[in-house]
């Protein structure tokens, strides 16, 4: 089975609607979408670190029909440098979190991926936009949620003694200027971008 990854219900409609999924009744694990065959699964999170805390569950609890076998995380994402323009969408080759010291941990990318990206997770929105840039520079770009759903797959990968690799894709919301997110005029670009690039995921 493979699994997608929201924070949001606007960040999975489009997932929903392509892969026809149907939301699951009578679960304890609120957000779960699966397809007729359970080949396919989705989870959302809600906002932040809830994402880390309860992954590990949602496998346990798919795991009564179909083991999963590939995680990937979907969602909008601040960006730094505006020559990446709002609805673009990328790939994320690792993910870092805000506090320093934290490991860094790696992604799994297709392998036609041109210009991967590394993201950093914060636990609240960047304010000041030139304190972040002069810390991480102008490059990165930035999510609320990423960082804590691979440490809790790790967590999970311990118990069940399994390995669980994630991938990510992100669409450009914002340029980190405190600047109102707008998701339904984004939405019409954020669905036809994760749609096309999720395909290629699916071969990965």
């Amino acid at each position: 089975m493979i699994l997608f990854h929201t924070a949001t219900l606007y960040e999975a409609k489009a997932i929903i609607e392509w892969l026809s999924l149907q939301r699951t009744v009578g679960s304890e694990i609120k957000g779960l979408y699966r397809s007729h065959g359970m080949e396919y699964a989705l989870w959302v999170s809600g906002i932040g670190k809830k994402a880390g805390r309860r992954i590990g569950e949602v496998i346990a609890f798919l795991g009564q029909d179909s083991s999963v076998t590939k995680i990937c995380n979907v969602g909008i994402a601040g960006c730094v440098d505006k020559n990446n323009p709002i609805g673009l969408g990328r790939w994320m080759k690792s993910v870092s979190l805000v506090d320093e010291g934290r490991e860094k941990y790696e992604l799994c990318i297709p392998s036609t991926t041109v210009s991967a990206k590394d993201l950093i997770t914060v636990d609240q929105p960047v304010i000041d936009r030139t304190a972040f840039v002069s810390q991480r520079g102008p490059n990165v770009w930035v999510d609320m949620e990423c960082y804590h759903l691979r440490e809790g797959l790790s967590q999970a990968g311990k118990d069940a003694n399994e390995a669980f690799p994630l991938s990510s894709f992100k669409v450009v919301s914002d340029h980190l200027e405190g600047e109102r997110i707008e998701f339904r005029s984004l939405a019409e670009k954020y669905d036809q971008t994760i749609v096309d690039h999720l395909k290629t995921f699916l071969e990965l």
